[in-house]
This record gives C-alpha cells, structure tokens and sequence, in this order.
C-alpha cells in the first residue's frame, strides 16, 4: 500500500477521540481490556513545555497524538488510522 500525503508528523496529528473509537471497535476481542490504559494515558490533556526564544518557559496542552516513549504508541496511532484504511477506495482487499 502506498499512501500520499504529509506524515511527516502523523503521530502526533492522530485525534485521541479516533483512538478511542478504535478501541471501542475491537469489543470483546480486546477493547475492553485496553480501555484503562487508554484513559489513564490519553484520558486528559498533558502538559507540554518548551523555552521560547525570551528564555522563558512556556507551557501548552496536549489534546492529540501519541505520548512521546509511549510503548504502545505505534498501535494507538493504528488504532486510529484503521477505519481510513478499511473504508478507503484504494484498498478494496482489506478486511476486518
């Protein structure tokens, strides 16, 4: 499958709430199991800091994407971006 289009940063542009609706999709084979975690990591906003060129310290929230070093931040993001894939036009051979 080739995919066209800007992903230099897709990690960090997937929408918690898709998480969260892939997680609900895999029902009894694995959701529910996997819904404490889901809230506990990405169940709130984090704080995120950074120095700007004043030198100070500024701090934003975190409402999208994987937790940076998140361990299953590779599956959250699939997770995410399965329904695009299955319901995609280009890949007719794809299944649940």
């Amino acid at each position: 499958m080739a995919a066209n289009g800007d992903v230099r940063n897709a990690f960090n542009e997937a929408h918690r709430e898709a998480m969260a609706t892939g997680i609900a999709a895999l029902r009894e084979r694995g959701g529910r199991a996997m819904i404490a975690f889901f809230m506990q990591m990405y169940g709130t906003s984090s704080e995120l800091s950074f120095f700007g060129e004043d030198g100070e310290r500024h701090i934003v929230k975190g409402e999208r994407g994987c937790t940076q070093r998140c361990a299953l931040g590779m599956l959250m993001f699939g997770l995410a971006t399965h329904p695009l894939v299955v319901e995609s036009p280009s890949t007719p051979d794809v299944r649940e």
